[in-house]
């Protein structure tokens, strides 16, 4: 038998969960760009670049000084062809 915790696919739980606690703690408070960075994060990592991008876009939003998302999507962005 197979320990699951070891294969490439192990960490797909905990990514489900980080995702689903984002979208709680977005729902909690809209306004934190902290909360639209961190899910940012989980789509990256889930390889949904267009939605990481999207929260980055909002988190700059309502924090335009936010230096963090402003570094996190310019590095992303520079993975992507094209843009909107």
């Amino acid at each position: 038998a197979h320990d699951l915790g070891h294969s490439p696919f192990g960490h797909s739980g905990e990514v489900a969960l980080a995702l689903h606690q984002a979208n709680k703690n977005i729902a909690y408070n809209q306004e934190d760009p902290v909360a639209y960075i961190n899910r940012a994060r989980v789509f990256e990592r889930m390889g949904k670049i267009d939605r990481a991008v999207l929260d980055l876009k909002e988190a700059l939003r309502l924090a335009p000084h936010n230096r963090e998302a402003a570094s996190h999507l310019e590095r992303i962005g520079r993975g992507q062809a094209g843009g909107t």
